[in-house]
């Protein structure tokens, strides 16, 4: 797949500002190996919960190098560890 689709959710009641969202969404570029890829986050009220989500392109600009997504949900939980406990 050419990107990749990730939504972060909180709890009921935590309503984490801008500026915390801004920092997850750079450290996730920098873990995932994003940080020279496009990549757009948004954040939605539609539910009860807060949430947003971030797409990011896994291809380089030559459409090549894709970042990989093996085993990709043991590193979006140890991601999620690392982040709850900042």
């Amino acid at each position: 797949q050419p990107f990749w689709h990730q939504s972060f959710s909180f709890p009921i009641g935590e309503n984490p500002s801008d500026a915390i969202l801004a920092k997850i969404i750079l450290d996730f570029s920098k873990y995932f190996g994003f940080e020279d890829r496009q990549l757009i986050a948004f954040k939605h009220e539609d539910k009860e919960h807060h949430h947003f989500h971030i797409v990011a392109n896994r291809l380089d600009s030559f459409g090549a190098n894709a970042v990989k997504t093996t085993n990709n949900y043991k590193k979006t939980n140890q991601f999620c560890r690392i982040i709850e406990k900042k």
